[in-house]
This record gives structure tokens, sequence and C-alpha cells, in this order.
């Protein structure tokens, strides 16, 4: 398992030692400044003050000479850290090489298959004013641009980094199962325009939170003519729509009435709610909640390492699940032609052709883990044989 933590002893004993000296210095400076403030007749006020504005300027003089050291020693510290990071990359594609360049073949062909589709399709759609087709095609592209990003956290060693890609894969295709299978409902015609006008309602209150705070990020804030015509096009919506609009998910509030359109009913629509304990596992690495925290530590040889770089390890599972959320999204679109049309035998076998990609993928990400645990088994080994010398 490989990490960007120095655990070694000398190195913490040498940087602890360095900075009790530093403190140190800096406490007795402090303390003889405000004695002598003081034995000159100055008020403990006054004192304070002149003693805060020096310590001010020493950490100044301080962070500048540290500044210029870090800026001196950055090219050999980079090429060194180059050279662990080429060392790790090796040692990566050693075990996950055919793993990643299977997962790199099966968003090539889901690209291709929609950007087919689209060509084919969009003359027919803009005739049609298609919002359905609109929507899906939108949510395909993204979802494959997010797959891209997955594979690249992979390839980087972030597993739990693309872990969190990976929850976004699945909001896109949840999103999109529900708008293919309820778009084109006679009873829900307007599913996906309500979809697609959504994000003025989302804009509006993005505006307005920006509003609330951009004097203090320095930031010009938008122009009353601006917000006014923000908040005309949420009101109209609204109106139109009712007021469960304005909520999260609102666009799917009346397929979804009574009940709230909460994400987890999306899920139950869409018959994805069998993947939230993976979605929920996701969302421990976008937060901050402390099981997050505990996901980053990795226990090796008795020791609890906590992660703050690159891993050669666990890149089995967000592969394999962001290439199930992307299959989703791309059966969502290839299967959503015009309204009452069969699906194109083409699209089926796209499809087809992507289940066994996706299948053969998943095995050689099992592979890869199976190899990175033989690995570890075998890396246990020789460390107790050289411990018990």
């Amino acid at each position: 398992m490989d990490t960007e933590i120095d655990i070694s002893p000398d190195a913490e004993h040498n940087s602890a030692s360095e900075r009790e000296a530093f403190d140190s210095d800096v406490y007795t400076f402090l303390a003889k400044a405000l004695e002598n403030k003081l034995a000159s007749g100055a008020t403990e006020e006054d004192a304070s003050a002149a003693v805060s504005r020096a310590f001010n300027g020493v950490l100044e003089d301080v962070a500048s000479t540290v500044t210029r050291r870090l800026v001196d020693t950055a090219p050999s510290m980079l090429k060194e850290q180059r050279k662990l990071r080429k060392a790790f990359d090796k040692r990566l594609r050693i075990h996950w090489g055919e793993a990643l360049d299977r997962y790199f073949t099966v968003v090539v062909c889901a690209e291709e298959a929609g950007d087919k589709f689209n060509r084919t399709e969009r003359p027919r759609a803009v005739r049609d004013q298609d919002h359905v087709f609109e929507a899906l095609v939108g949510l395909h592209a993204r979802a494959c641009r997010v797959a891209l990003e997955v594979h690249h956290l992979l390839s980087g060693g972030f597993p739990l980094g693309a872990l969190s890609r990976c929850r976004t894969l699945h909001e896109l295709a949840v999103t999109a199962l529900v708008l293919a299978d309820y778009g084109r409902r006679p009873e829900h015609s307007d599913l996906a325009n309500r979809f697609l006008l959504h994000s003025a309602v989302i804009s509006y209150d993005d505006a307005k939170v920006y509003q609330e705070r951009c004097q203090v990020l320095g930031t010009e804030p938008f122009s009353d003519t601006d917000m006014e015509e923000m908040q005309r096009q949420n009101d109209a919506l609204c109106a139109q729509y009712g007021k469960q609009y304005a909520q999260d998910n609102g666009w799917a509030a009346e397929l979804l009435a009574p009940e709230r359109p909460t994400f987890k009913a999306l899920e139950n629509l869409a018959k994805l709610a069998h993947l939230r304990s993976y979605y929920k596992w996701g969302c421990h690495e976008v937060h901050s909640d402390s099981k997050g925290l505990r996901l980053n530590d990795y226990e090796r040889s008795g020791v609890v390492y906590r992660s703050t770089g690159v891993v050669n390890t666990g890149l089995a599972e967000p592969g394999h699940l962001a290439l199930i959320s992307l299959y989703q999204c791309t059966a969502a679109l290839l299967l959503n032609g015009s309204e009452g049309s069969p699906p194109s035998p083409w699209n089926l076998v796209a499809l087809k052709a992507l289940e066994q990609l996706i299948d053969e993928a998943g095995r050689a990400f099992g592979n890869g883990q199976a190899a990175v645990d033989q690995a570890e088994v075998e890396w246990q080994k020789s460390h107790k044989s050289r411990s018990e010398r």
C-alpha cells in the first residue's frame, strides 16, 4: 500500500525538536519585550499592543525567510516527487493496467454510441421539440465526462476520490432512467421540459446566496435588473408548476405527489434503490462527516495510517460502479428514440456489446484487487520474517 505519509521516527523527532526550539525562542522574545515595555512605564494595554505589533513583524520576517527557502529548494523536491510518482504509477499499472484500459474502452464506446444516436435522431428531435431527447443527450454527455474523471482518479491512485464521482454518476443514472421511463407517458408529457426549465429555479436560488455574500468576497453583485429577471423566471415557473417546483428535484414534484421529491424517492422510481448503500458510501467522500474520516484510515502491520495521498488498492469497486452507472445512462438514451418507435436493432447490439465489455472490465478489476491482496500477503510474510531475525 502506497501513501504519502512520512513515518520516519528520526524525521518526526528532528521536526519536533526544531519546532520546540523555535517556539521557545519566540515565547522568550515576547516575555522580554513585554517586561521591557512595562518597565519603561507603558500601560499594560499599550505594552501588549506594542508586543503584538512586534510579534507580527517577526512572523512576517520569518515567513518570508521560510518562503524563500522553500522556493529555492522546490526544484529538487519536485524532481524527487516526480521520481516517486513515476515509480508509483509503474506499480499501479502492474496490478491495474488491464482493468483501467478496459474501463477506458467502455467509456469511448459509450461516448461514440451516444454521439451516433445524437446525430441520427437530432433532426427529428428538433422538428418535434423532443424535450426527452434533449434531456437524455445532455445527461449522457455529462455521464461520459464524469466517467473519464473517474478513470483519471483511479489511474492516479485516488479510488476514494473516484468514489465521490461515482456518486454523481449514480445521480445522473437515476435522473436519466426516470425521464426515460416516465417522460413519454401522456400523463407526464411535460416532465422532461420541467426538468430542463428547472435550471432557472436553481440559478435564482444560487444567485440569492451569492448576493448575500458577494461583498464579503469582494466580487461584483448581480445588478438589480439581473436579479429581477431571474426572479421573474422563477416566479413564473412556480406559478405554472406549483410551489413544490422551487424545491430540490422540484421538476419531479407532480410525478411523486403527495410524497416530497427527494432523491431517494427518485431512486425508487428508477428501480435503483438496491444501489443506495453504494451511493451513501460515496456521500462520505463528498461530505466532511466522521465516517469519511474513518474511511481514510488504512491499517498495515498493526499500524493505522491516515492517507494523505495515493494508494494502489481499492480501485475495483469504484471502477465497476462507475461503468454500471454509465451503462444505465447510455441505455436510457439509446432505448428512447422518437415516441412510439421501437428501439433500433443497432442500438440494441451496441448495448449488448457494452454489457459484455463491462463484464470483462469487472473481472479485470477483480483480478487487479486479487493481485494487490496477494502482493500484500507476500509483503507481510517478508516483513514478519525480517522482524523475527
